[in-house]
């Protein structure tokens, strides 16, 4: 099944290869190719060659390059009515989000995979669709549902007779019920599945098959003809000879008589040369006289056309003088027309320039007090230290403000009246103690710059009120803000789409757990050396797609050193590095893995550093940047007992 290299995708996606330059040289041939089919209307081959591109990606672990250009590939299929190919596109785009471990994105691609395979109707394509679904949905323990896809293959399979589709649906089946702590059905469907196998093994035969020989007898009669061409030769050369005996006497009688003719000819031509002699004499007197006469009418032609020549020179050049004169005279008086209109224009541009540049020093002068407004909002990073001494904030606006924000506080289990009243806003600083909650949140904002500082003040003022009322469950405080995202913006009214994207934090200092909620933004965490992730529910805050959402609620037990990072999305799509591409999360997780050990003030340059060094002096800043860094240990209460005292 398509699916199984699913079981190989954790191990093999750790590394991402570099991917050589013949492969770069086929990619921009297969990419030129499409681009030149697409161009003629030829759809069919620029998928194809998309898939190729496709391929190459995935195999160097370029996974989203490689889901990018089958995605490309999709839509021409889908647009052809291309079934069959369609399905396969489907099908390894699912098996390439279950090596990005985004099983959600796999099960609605195998979803579509299967959709198409029953809108072919081939029975067998149709079974090994149920049964890649049956593996995603087993893989994330949905167990049941996964036994129904595979009690639908195992009809199909067994209806078709096609050994290979029972042995992955037994297989599979034994695996469900184990792990659903059934071991009797677990042992019953393993047992069919060894049946299966051993009778597919004693169907195999091996056919031997004798091939005859036949010789040819066409190779005798080739001999035959060989013999025939000699024989014709020997008569040609016997009947050359024969003709040139007779033709010499013929030759005698007529060189007599053309002497005799020749003996006369001498005398004739002696008595005409002397003729001939007297005639050019008198022709070269005449002549002489001729050219004499000619010589003198030439000379006199001469100076007539010379001096016609000269008149008609000085007429032209009077008349080009005259002409560039006027062409001169009306060139300088466009010049001067332009030159005033190109005065006036400057005159305008200046002002309008002038114009401008004091508009902007106002609007400068304005978001630099808008910076300061949301500058004295945001507490000062430093005041997360005093709560998690082990902590960093590092935080970097694209423009002067910034659509992100962090947000931090000290909750109490205990019931306060004086919250529910807003009584007081913003206490005092004070160390945690043993029945306190500690709450962490980074968010990030529509848009950046005015737009996203706008957003950023309704979120802050939001999360303060949401949480002086008693609420501090990470789930509810986010069902909450979209609530009150919706109310400030009138978005059912407005019909606005504006929201925030964030991770939330519940620190229980008691318990020693950490509790997590999250719209689309994750948590990731480090114990042991190893990279840990909380997913988010791919909901944001705010907007009109999802009235009431509910958000899952995710724990982890702080029984061990463990390192916290939760971030915005302007980090990891920073577009860099040599070929311009994003940093990606995979690239993230590894750098911080790579620094968690270190202090967390040296982890802040390090971030610093590495996304300054990223971008280079090619690429500018895309999106504003917020990175929270916190360290966590099963004796942090201690540690604020034992500063207290001291």
């Amino acid at each position: 099944m398509t699916i199984l290299l699913w079981l190989y995708s954790s191990a093999y996606s750790q590394q991402i290869s570099q991917i050589s330059p013949d492969d770069h040289s086929k990619i921009n041939k297969f990419l030129e190719i499409a681009e030149t089919a697409m161009n003629q209307g030829n759809s069919q081959v620029a998928a194809t060659n998309y898939t190729k591109v496709a391929f190459i990606y995935w195999k160097h672990d370029y996974f989203r390059d490689a889901i990018d250009y089958f995605s490309q590939s999709a839509v021409i299929y889908q647009k052809t009515e291309n079934l069959k190919n369609l399905r396969s596109v489907y099908t390894n785009i699912g098996v390439l989000y279950t090596d990005l471990q985004e099983i959600e994105l796999s099960e609605e691609y195998f979803k579509k995979s299967l959709e198409v395979a029953r809108e072919i109707g081939k029975q067998e394509e149709i079974a090994s669709g149920l049964i890649d679904l049956a593996y995603i949905l087993s893989a994330m323990g949905r167990f049941d549902e996964s036994n129904q896809k595979l009690e639908e293959a195992f009809q199909i399979a067994e209806q078709i007779g096609n050994n290979q589709l029972l042995l992955a649906c037994y297989g599979l089946f034994a695996d469900n019920f184990r792990n659903m702590n059934q071991p009797d059905k677990a042992s019953e469907y393993r047992n069919k599945y060894n049946r299966i196998q051993q009778f597919a093994q004693a169907q195999t035969m091996r056919a031997e098959f004798e091939e005859e020989k036949v010789e040819s007898m066409a190779e005798i009669q080739r001999q035959k003809a060989e013999k025939r061409a000699q024989q014709l030769e020997l008569e040609l050369r016997q009947t050359r000879l024969e003709s040139t005996q007779d033709s010499l006497k013929f030759a005698e009688r007529l060189s007599k008589q053309r002497q005799a003719q020749i003996d006369l000819l001498k005398k004739d031509s002696i008595i005409k040369a002397q003729t001939l002699k007297r005639q050019r004499a008198e022709q070269r007197e005449a002549e002489a006289r001729i050219k004499q006469q000619e010589a003198v009418e030439r000379n006199q032609k001469i100076i007539i056309y010379g001096t016609g020549v000269v008149l008609i020179l000085a007429i032209l050049a009077a008349i080009s003088l005259f002409i560039r004169f006027r062409d001169k005279k009306k060139a300088n008086r466009i010049l001067e027309d332009r030159n005033r209109e190109i005065a006036e224009k400057s005159d305008e541009l200046s002002a309008a320039l002038t114009k401008i540049q004091k508009q902007n020093k106002q609007i400068t002068k304005s978001i630099n007090y808008a910076q300061s407004i949301q500058t004295a909002m945001l507490p000062e990073r430093k005041e997360l230290n005093k709560y998690i001494p082990d902590s960093f904030i590092f935080f970097k606006p694209r423009d002067i403000v910034s659509g992100d924000f962090y947000w931090f506080r000290k909750a109490q289990k205990k019931f306060d009246i004086q919250k529910i009243f807003n009584i007081s806003r913003r206490e005092e600083f004070s160390p945690l103690q043993k029945d306190d909650y500690f709450l962490i949140s980074a968010v990030d904002c529509t848009g950046h710059g005015v737009p996203g500082a706008f957003m950023s003040m309704i979120g802050y003022n939001l999360l303060d009120d949401i949480t002086d009322k008693g609420i501090s469950r990470p789930d509810l405080i986010l069902e909450q803000l979209h609530q009150g995202v919706q109310v400030a913006l009138k978005q059912e009214v407005t019909e606005n789409k504006d929201g925030m994207d964030l991770s939330f934090c519940q620190i229980d200092i008691e318990n020693k757990k950490l509790t997590f909620a999250g719209a689309k933004n994750p948590l990731v965490y480090i114990q042991d050396n190893e990279v840990h992730q909380l997913q988010a529910d791919k909901i944001p805050i705010g907007g009109t797609l999802v009235k009431d959402p509910k958000f899952t609620l995710k724990e982890i037990d702080i029984d061990k050193d463990t390192y916290c990072y939760i971030f915005s999305d302007g980090f990891v799509d920073q577009f860099g590095g040599p070929k311009g591409r994003k940093y990606m999360a995979k690239k993230f997780r590894a750098l911080l893995l790579e620094i968690h050990k270190r202090p967390m003030e040296e982890q802040q340059e390090i971030l610093e550093l590495t996304i300054d060094t990223w971008m280079g002096e090619r690429y500018a800043q895309i999106d504003d940047m917020l990175v929270m860094g916190f360290k966590l240990t099963p004796d942090l209460l201690n540690i604020k007992q034992h500063d207290t005292k001291g």
